[in-house]
């Protein structure tokens, strides 16, 4: 059985391949289940969070289905903290994570390492190999 929560990462070294839109629509997915979900942005554009501020300014805080919060895949200290700080949170069932397009963030080798779950999604091009 896995220890709560489950820490579902998507990652892929390539931007553009759909990772934003797969994590968002798996946490609205979960939300549905009745599942307690966050949802950790640290993709370099933070497309996540800007959209959430967004729609705090439209909807309201309370509105609001579950936490979005951001954190920099730079640091590798800021992810060593970041999974301590779910893995502390008894309220926390599903960790859904947006990684950044990049192998070259400081702090994904623990992101990684510590993720029960990594989706890779992915689309074939001439350029793909």
């Amino acid at each position: 059985m896995m220890q709560t929560p489950v820490i579902v990462t998507f990652a892929n070294q390539k931007g553009g391949v759909g990772k934003t839109t797969l994590c968002v629509t798996f946490a609205n997915y979960l939300l549905t289940k009745g599942v307690n979900v966050v949802v950790v942005d640290c993709d370099f554009q933070h497309s996540i969070l800007k959209c959430r501020r967004s729609d705090i300014r439209k909807y309201g805080e309370q509105a609001m289905p579950y936490d979005v919060v951001e954190r920099e895949a730079t640091d590798r200290q800021e992810m060593i903290e970041l999974i301590e700080k779910l893995h502390n949170d008894p309220s926390i069932e599903v960790a859904v994570i947006d990684s950044p397009g990049s192998l070259k963030a400081g702090g994904l080798v623990p992101l990684f390492v510590n993720s029960d779950i990594i989706v890779i999604p992915f689309h074939y091009d001439l350029v793909t190999v």
